[in-house]
């Protein structure tokens, strides 16, 4: 359309009619655009990675208790759902040092000295993550500037 910011999409309406739209035209990415949608998601998929770890700890380090087995995982899974809803809602990640205190105090009251190193560590890497703040993945559209040129007050 010659440098014009609109760009023109062409529908067909079910019963044959053929309808103009106009759309604006995808703006370039700018290191702002970059910094608004990956924030801070590092934290996030670090608090995924934790909790990955969880899951997959009984196995490398070999507990000697079946407790502490369905323990490990059912909190790594907990960690790993909670994370998930930090990446949709930021405030979210709050929730996360629930499970993170929980691991400190079960890490610090188990036997087992493997089952202890695992909880402890995940949950204080948990907990600071927690304290890290995050952005939205997406950032709202902003609204156009002018009107597109010859369509001013015309309706659809």
């Amino acid at each position: 359309m010659g440098g014009s910011s609109w760009d023109l999409a062409v529908t067909t309406h079910p019963i044959g009619v053929v309808r103009q739209r106009q759309f604006p035209a995808e703006p370039p990415l700018t290191r702002r655009a970059l910094n608004i949608r990956f924030g801070c998601m590092p934290a996030r998929w670090g608090s995924f990675a934790i909790g990955l770890g969880l899951i997959l700890a009984p196995l490398v380090l070999g507990y000697g208790s079946p407790g502490l087995v369905v323990h490990d995982v059912a909190m790594g899974l907990l960690v790993c759902v909670a994370t998930l809803a930090a990446f949709e809602w930021p405030r979210a990640r709050f929730a996360l040092a629930i499970p993170a205190l929980w691991l400190v105090a079960a890490g610090r009251t188990s036997g087992d000295a493997a089952a202890a190193a695992a909880e402890l560590g995940a949950g204080g890497l948990l907990l600071a993550l927690a304290l890290v703040p995050s952005t939205r993945r997406t950032p709202h559209p902003a609204p156009p500037l002018a009107p597109p040129p010859g369509r001013a007050g015309a309706r659809a």
